[in-house]
């Protein structure tokens, strides 16, 4: 809840379930010179958790259907509702932008549902011709400013809050191993002299273990650190470029009509190859821009039973643009059993995606030659296993890199991460299940094969 007083200053507090107040802005917290109209801003965040539903009588579907149609920040002006403020698509604070540069405890249109209330009694908000919104004057984006700097200070409250009991844990965690240990050594101090040194021994080769254990997941800490950071930054890029794109297609449109009328009949011998040319490109750019954001949806990471030919038909459907633009043709046969696995779709599309943009990067190689580009997918069930194939016609895997694919930084792309592989390893092996890679497979190129336990099979 914050308020805008008639004086320009802004205030703030965030209440929990039971309307207790958890945070209030003090001095300095938010700014003092807002140039417009009181207002008043209250947004309720819902902490879409099953163990925050327990005892409700809603389900966390049921939220979620309903956030789907009344989420986002909407705008009320002498007791009416302007539109397009918080209509579905119209996040007019850039709640979703912001939590896709800096997803750390920011609310989203779909999580939350708020409103800003403002009288205007001296008429400050100049509302547009058509009686659809508001001139974007000093006043107008000062309101705004109140109510984005009120959503900064809210999350800057939670992440200190949760700093604070991270470094609560890590001490407690602390002084548990430093007591663990004394009381080993209190123990081992209590027997025979030749006890005592076969037990410091394993004891010695426990620690060891566990410090090497420690040292490879601080490693892979580091690969997954890097790839948060890119799917952070490829998702601002979608939403920064989706509204440029549009605009690209709709002036090539009008440039197209323009010179069709100015030229006649010289149109198709003149311009017509070039501007099909760029309709083309705005199209694929205006695609791409879908794409990474369709992988990031929240609701595909959630742990459920997955039907492995269903996500694998979806990813071969958001990947559509690139390999089309990649002049790959895919052959896709899969089970007709509609094997389900226990994971997320978000597991079977990471490994379904890296596979298929390994197999296009592999046909860019100069060796791979102008021949047909096809990709093989393939499912099929046995024994209670689920057999995902992903085969290709290109050049396959050069004998230096086959010990060492599935590594972090290897890779035959000079500009590649060398990332893809290891995501994939990584994934299967959270699945329960194995990778394996044949150099030269059934199609000529590399062949991947992805074994996942069927779910309710023994593992």
């Amino acid at each position: 809840m914050a308020h805008l007083d008639d004086h320009g200053h802004a205030s703030a507090q965030v209440f929990d379930r039971s309307g207790k107040a958890r945070w209030t802005t003090g001095a300095g917290d938010l700014d003092s010179h807002y140039q417009a109209p009181s207002a008043t801003f209250e947004l309720w965040v819902f902490l879409l958790a099953r163990d925050s539903f327990t005892g409700r009588s809603a389900t966390i579907s049921e939220v979620r259907k309903w956030l789907e149609q009344v989420g986002g920040v909407h705008l009320y002006h002498r007791g009416l509702r302007v539109r397009p403020y918080g209509d579905e698509g119209h996040d007019w604070l850039d709640m979703n932008l912001r939590r896709a540069r800096s997803p750390e405890l920011r609310p989203s249109t779909n999580t939350s549902v708020g409103r800003v209330t403002v009288l205007d009694a001296s008429g400050e908000l100049l509302q547009r011709t058509d009686r659809t919104g508001f001139i974007e004057n000093e006043a107008f984006r000062d309101l705004r400013r109140f109510a984005v700097e009120a959503l900064e200070w809210m999350q800057a409250r939670r992440l200190d809050e949760r700093e604070a009991r991270r470094a609560e844990e890590r001490r407690q965690s602390e002084e548990r191993a430093e007591k663990a240990d004394r009381s080993l050594k209190q123990e081992i101090d209590k027997l025979e002299p030749g006890a005592q040194r076969a037990v410091t021994q394993a004891a010695d080769e426990v620690a060891s273990a566990h410090a090497s254990e420690r040292d490879l997941l601080r490693e892979d800490l580091k690969v997954y650190k890097t790839l948060a950071s890119v799917g952070t930054a490829v998702s601002v890029f979608a939403h920064e470029i989706d509204g440029p794109a549009s605009d690209l297609t709709t002036s090539v449109q009008a440039v197209e009509r323009r010179a069709q009328k100015a030229l006649a009949a010289k149109y198709a011998t003149t311009m017509a190859s070039q501007i099909e040319a760029v309709k083309r490109s705005a199209t694929l750019v205006a695609r791409f821009a879908t794409l990474p954001l369709g992988m990031l949806k929240k609701s595909k990471r959630r742990r459920t039973l997955v039907d492995a030919n269903e996500a694998i038909r979806d990813t071969l459907a958001l990947l559509r643009p690139y390999l089309d633009d990649a002049r790959v043709e895919v052959d896709c046969d899969l089970s007709d059993d509609d094997p389900h696995v226990h994971g997320s779709v978000a597991d079977i599309e990471a490994i379904m995606s890296n596979l298929l943009t390994n197999a296009v990067k592999a046909f860019r190689t100069r060796d791979a030659g102008l021949r047909d580009r096809v990709v093989a997918v393939r499912s099929s069930v046995a024994e209670g296993r689920v057999l995902i194939g992903v085969l290709d016609n290109g050049p396959g895997i050069r004998p230096q890199f086959a010990n060492r694919l599935w590594l972090p930084g290897i890779t035959s792309d000079e500009n590649g991460t060398g990332l893809g592989l290891t995501i994939v390893r990584d994934t299967v092996a959270d699945l329960d299940g194995e990778a394996r890679a044949i150099a030269q497979g059934e199609l000529g190129g590399a062949e991947f094969i992805i074994d996942l336990p069927v779910a309710g099979s023994p593992r």
